[in-house]
């Protein structure tokens, strides 16, 4: 994780690169490569590199069921 990330309370970031990226408070992120991404809170992101606006209460990627 870093440089130049925030991750708000709350969030989990499993198995996951972040660089240059906010996370919003509860947001999710696993098996992820984010790169000058905000994430909003409760959100999520599942899979792959990507560089994004989420907005609160969305997911993307490839759900992984949870």
């Amino acid at each position: 994780i870093g440089p130049n990330v925030s991750i708000g309370d709350g969030a989990k970031v499993f198995d996951s690169v972040i660089s240059d990226s906010i996370l919003g408070d509860g947001a999710e992120i696993e098996s992820a490569h984010l790169k000058d991404s905000v994430l909003g809170n409760e959100s999520a992101f599942f899979g792959r590199f990507a560089r994004m606006i989420l907005g609160d209460h969305s997911e993307a990627g490839h759900y992984n069921g949870k």
